[in-house]
């Protein structure tokens, strides 16, 4: 099987998942606004999808928004507000571990 998956996010406007959801930082937290969606699938290694994992942002080529986006997530983080890290299928995860337990059909090494 294949458990490599590239995890970085295509662009920083995917950060809007977790800027805009309201839900909390509690593991099992669901994605209310912004990008909720997953990483495609595709049907030979990984039929489920691929979660998004917010540790890094590809494509961040413009400063003023890459400044943007750091400080409303460091807002965000401040106030207690900001999602766990992992989003898959509208849900946010603390850890590979807790998103391994509630989908044991992917495919992805977190």
């Amino acid at each position: 099987t294949k458990q490599w998956c590239k995890l970085d996010l295509p662009g920083p406007g995917d950060f809007s998942a977790l800027l805009k959801s309201t839900t909390g930082n509690d593991n099992g937290a669901r994605c209310n606004g912004g990008a909720c969606g997953d990483i495609t699938s595709d049907r030979r290694w990984h039929p489920a999808g691929v979660a998004k994992v917010f540790y890094t942002a590809h494509h961040a080529v413009d400063p003023a928004e890459t400044r943007k986006y750091i400080k409303a997530l460091k807002e965000k983080q401040l106030s207690g507000q900001l999602p766990p890290p992992i989003l898959f299928k509208g849900t946010f995860y603390t850890s590979g571990e807790e998103l391994k337990e509630a989908h044991p059909e992917i495919t992805c090494i977190i």
